[in-house]
Protein backbone atom coordinates (compact mmCIF):
# COMPACT_ATOMS: atom_id res chain seq x y z
CA UNK A 1 0.00 0.00 0.00
CA UNK A 2 1.52 2.98 -0.71
CA UNK A 3 0.71 6.68 0.85
CA UNK A 4 2.28 10.33 0.13
CA UNK A 5 4.41 12.11 2.15
CA UNK A 6 4.49 15.47 2.75
CA UNK A 7 6.63 17.49 0.30
CA UNK A 8 9.89 18.87 0.71
CA UNK A 9 11.63 22.48 0.31
CA UNK A 10 15.55 22.96 1.03
CA UNK A 11 17.96 25.70 0.50
CA UNK A 12 21.82 24.21 -0.42
CA UNK A 13 25.19 25.78 -0.97
CA UNK A 14 28.04 23.84 -1.99
CA UNK A 15 31.53 24.12 -2.85
CA UNK A 16 33.69 22.33 -5.18
CA UNK A 17 37.42 22.77 -6.57
CA UNK A 18 40.73 20.93 -6.84
CA UNK A 19 42.97 23.64 -4.70
CA UNK A 20 44.49 23.31 -1.53
CA UNK A 21 43.64 26.42 -0.02
CA UNK A 22 40.11 27.84 0.68
CA UNK A 23 38.51 30.19 -1.85
CA UNK A 24 34.90 31.43 -1.68
CA UNK A 25 34.74 32.33 -5.54
CA UNK A 26 32.99 28.48 -5.91
CA UNK A 27 30.19 28.72 -3.83
CA UNK A 28 27.02 27.95 -5.26
CA UNK A 29 23.96 28.41 -3.90
CA UNK A 30 20.35 26.66 -4.62
CA UNK A 31 16.75 26.43 -3.67
CA UNK A 32 14.06 23.86 -4.56
CA UNK A 33 11.20 22.01 -4.05
CA UNK A 34 10.53 17.99 -3.61
CA UNK A 35 7.96 15.53 -3.42
CA UNK A 36 7.98 12.66 -1.57
CA UNK A 37 6.43 9.15 -2.05
CA UNK A 38 6.45 6.20 -0.27
CA UNK A 39 6.02 3.15 -2.05
CA UNK A 40 6.30 -0.88 -0.76
CA UNK A 41 9.87 -1.23 -2.72
CA UNK A 42 11.13 2.37 -0.78
CA UNK A 43 10.30 5.60 -1.04
CA UNK A 44 10.41 7.82 -4.55
CA UNK A 45 11.70 11.45 -4.49
CA UNK A 46 11.77 13.77 -7.27
CA UNK A 47 13.45 17.00 -6.53
CA UNK A 48 14.17 20.29 -8.73
CA UNK A 49 16.35 22.65 -7.51
CA UNK A 50 16.79 26.24 -8.94
CA UNK A 51 20.83 27.42 -8.43
CA UNK A 52 20.82 31.27 -7.62
CA UNK A 53 24.26 31.57 -8.80
CA UNK A 54 25.91 28.49 -11.24
CA UNK A 55 29.06 28.04 -11.11
CA UNK A 56 31.57 28.48 -14.01
CA UNK A 57 33.03 25.13 -14.66
CA UNK A 58 36.38 24.41 -17.80
CA UNK A 59 35.02 22.50 -21.11
CA UNK A 60 35.51 22.79 -24.63
CA UNK A 61 33.63 25.31 -26.85
CA UNK A 62 33.21 25.28 -30.65
CA UNK A 63 34.22 21.72 -31.16
CA UNK A 64 33.57 20.55 -35.27
CA UNK A 65 35.12 17.71 -36.88
CA UNK A 66 37.82 17.65 -39.37
CA UNK A 67 36.31 16.30 -42.32
CA UNK A 68 39.75 15.04 -43.18
CA UNK A 69 41.29 12.63 -40.40
CA UNK A 70 37.92 12.70 -38.06
CA UNK A 71 39.35 14.35 -35.39
CA UNK A 72 37.66 16.93 -33.60
CA UNK A 73 39.56 20.60 -32.31
CA UNK A 74 37.35 23.12 -30.39
CA UNK A 75 38.95 25.92 -28.04
CA UNK A 76 39.26 25.76 -24.40
CA UNK A 77 36.73 28.35 -22.53
CA UNK A 78 34.56 28.32 -19.43
CA UNK A 79 30.76 27.35 -19.36
CA UNK A 80 28.32 28.07 -16.67
CA UNK A 81 26.39 25.48 -15.10
CA UNK A 82 22.70 25.25 -15.73
CA UNK A 83 19.97 27.13 -13.16
CA UNK A 84 17.40 24.15 -12.98
CA UNK A 85 18.21 20.83 -12.16
CA UNK A 86 16.21 18.00 -11.61
CA UNK A 87 16.98 14.46 -8.97
CA UNK A 88 14.73 11.52 -9.24
CA UNK A 89 15.85 8.79 -7.30
CA UNK A 90 14.51 5.41 -5.34
CA UNK A 91 15.32 4.23 -2.16
CA UNK A 92 16.16 5.70 1.47
CA UNK A 93 18.79 8.95 1.07
CA UNK A 94 22.46 8.71 3.12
Amino acid sequence: MASANPSACFVETGFNNNQSKCSYNYLSHAIGLGVRYQTPIGPLRLDIGYNLNPPFFPSFTNIVTNSIDGTPTGQFGFQRAGRVNFSFSIGQSF
